[in-house]
């Protein structure tokens, strides 16, 4: 059975960051396959909070990065400005 695919989802106030990695075959970790930086559609004045842009804005970071493989869960980091002194799991 083959390792999945790391994927690494960063929730901004403006955009949506998204790394895609799979393991090393010879050695010990994982190489980048695919990246993006997705900006959340229209301006927001502050945290989106409309749960249906941040999906669409989440499918189309994943569809940036360009890989083609099954993605069945990720790794999710929210960052802002507000947020700088609390820590915060997804």
């Amino acid at each position: 059975m083959s390792t999945p695919p790391l994927i690494a989802l960063d929730l901004g106030s403006t955009k949506i960051g998204c790394v895609i990695a799979l393991p090393t075959e010879d050695a010990p970790g994982y190489h980048v396959v695919g990246h993006s930086l997705t900006p959340y559609a229209g301006s927001l004045p502050t945290w989106p909070q409309d749960p249906l842009a941040v999906g669409r804005t989440i499918e189309q970071a994943l569809a940036a990065t360009g890989f083609a493989g099954e993605l069945l869960d990720a790794h999710v980091a929210m960052s802002h400005p507000a947020l700088h002194s609390e820590t915060v799991q997804a």
